[in-house]
């Protein structure tokens, strides 16, 4: 151990060592641990790329592939530390395409052997111990149950995208271009959708990298992964994976099935399906629906509330919702609006500024004919709307908050009563903005940015600047009370000198 703690601190002598070191030496000591760190990392991945730039042909350079970097990678997942797995993400995975493309589908053809064979289990460990390799922490396959196997390859899958259309490529193996082209003249018969995913072509064929890419992730949703990881997955999914795959249909289950799981991982469901509906028009009614159950007071109250306004407002933004369901939001709004913490229920007053103005058949919720009226209108409403709106009037709200239905929700014939009531709010901001819907709705709608990521201490803050501008010279504000110079009133015929001892001039 102390022998390969000598050799390995730094990556200068294993630039020197001759070919077949690193397959027959380095990643066949089965009872020595090895963690791999960064200089380890970054020192076998520069005699990896001068391997290949070694091979003579493109057969040999799929002998290194396998011989080398693949053993390299199943070590990397195996025992790899976070400096090392954060230096071959930036030096390798990401600048050269082909490492990423090898890497990918290593990823893919491993994850799919792992549906079929059970690689930890104590079967397949005896055999290994029969054949004479050790009960060792490496394998020719990576061993997915392994712990810290599964956050190891999400840490190298963060960010990973595919080439563009004009993408300029960056290999590694600078021979690629060369056998590509030879394999190009060879297959020159053949179909050419077919011939750009064959040999050393497939590396600059931006469908081969969506289609490893596409693999590698379904793989990795197959995996039994903790909440924990399904999170750091569906955060990356509406800009990372979604914008990327070839059949984003396939991700429609484990959305769903993410959703059920509630609190973060729900709301984060949320933007995956919306996205995958605005850019890939796939159809999903019940959306509002889900939408709707989660507007609690509850999810307010929890770090990732800002992430759950800014896809509230970015969902709610059409001007194409019919009016019973965008109506079911407003009322929904204002009634968490009641219990909601006060940094919040602006976010909550803009959104239903916002949809009011975009939706201008919801105005009723604000301004409303009285029922003599509606009675002799040239528009006569059904009778049992009509008993609703009565019962309304007289003090009694036909919203029904307990249903997540929004066709069920009578939310059109109610009212915004709880704007009125929050007029008498604490907070002169809030009262300011309920009391905005009382006068006219020139403004044509109300920015949410600045809302969703507001909190009491930039409302304090807020307050004080406000309170010294208006006073000008950087004074205090006004308090309630007056500041003392000393502990005790003083007493002119009291023979104590408190006014001495106790003096704070």
């Amino acid at each position: 151990k102390s022998a390969l703690q000598f050799l390995f601190p730094c990556s200068s002598p294993l630039l020197h060592l001759p070919t077949g070191f690193l397959p027959d030496h380095l990643f066949e000591w089965d009872r020595v641990p090895l963690p791999y760190t960064s200089p380890l990392s970054h020192a076998l991945m520069e005699k990896i790329c001068e391997d290949w730039s070694g091979s003579d042909s493109y057969e040999s350079f799929v002998e290194n592939l396998q011989s080398g970097f693949e053993k390299f990678l199943v070590r990397l997942l195996h025992t790899g530390g976070a400096s090392a797995l954060q230096a071959f993400q930036k030096e390798y995975l990401v600048p050269y395409d082909d490492v990423r493309y090898y890497f990918l589908k290593f990823l893919s053809e491993q994850l799919s052997g792992a549906k079929s064979t059970e690689a930890s289990s104590p079967a397949a460990k005896k055999r290994r111990l029969s054949a004479g390799a050790g009960d060792s922490s490496i394998t020719s396959r990576v061993d997915f149950a392994r712990p810290g196997v599964h956050g190891r390859v999400l840490h190298l899958l963060h960010q990973l995208s595919v080439p563009s259309e004009d993408w300029r490529y960056r290999i590694a193996c600078p021979n690629l271009q060369k056998w590509a082209k030879e394999t190009e003249v060879r297959l020159k018969g053949v179909r050419r959708r077919r011939s750009a995913k064959l040999g050393a072509r497939a590396v600059f064929d931006r469908e081969s990298h969506q289609e490893v890419f596409t693999q590698a992730w379904l793989g990795v949703l197959a995996l039994p992964l903790s909440e924990e990881h399904q999170l750091a997955v569906l955060r990356d999914m509406a800009e990372h994976i979604a914008p990327h795959v070839n059949s984003p249909y396939a991700l429609w289950d484990y959305l769903f099935g993410a959703f059920d799981l509630g609190g973060q991982h729900a709301v984060y469901a949320l933007h995956g399906l919306f996205v995958l509906m605005v850019n890939h028009n796939l159809d999903y009614p019940a959306f509002y629906d889900k939408l709707y159950s989660v507007i609690k007071p509850d999810v307010l109250h929890t770090k990732y509330r800002q992430k759950f306004l800014e896809i509230l407002g970015l969902v709610m933004s059409s001007t194409r919702l019919p009016a019973y369901l965008v109506a079911s939001f407003i009322k929904r709004a204002c009634r968490v609006s009641l219990v909601a913490p006060t940094p919040m229920i602006a976010f909550l007053y803009a959104v239903v500024y916002n949809l009011l103005r975009r939706h201008p058949d919801t105005m009723v919720l604000i301004h409303r004919l009285q029922s003599k009226e509606l009675r002799e209108g040239a528009q006569p409403m059904p009778a049992a709307e009509l008993a609703k709106l009565e019962r309304l009037y007289a003090g009694e709200d036909p919203f029904n908050a307990e249903v997540d239905d929004l066709k069920a929700t009578n939310a059109l014939l109610s009212s915004c009563w709880e704007l009125r009531l929050m007029m008498s709010h604490y907070n002169p901001r809030v009262s300011f903005m309920a009391r905005g819907f009382c006068n006219e709705m020139n403004a044509p709608t109300r920015p949410l940015a600045e809302h969703a990521s507001q909190t009491y201490v930039k409302m304090f803050l807020k307050e004080m600047e406000h309170h010294r501008g208006v006073l000008g010279g950087g004074q205090d504000p006004p308090v309630t009370f007056h500041r003392r110079s000393t502990l005790f009133d003083i007493v002119e015929d009291s023979t104590v000198a408190w006014d001495t001892i106790w003096d704070f001039q």
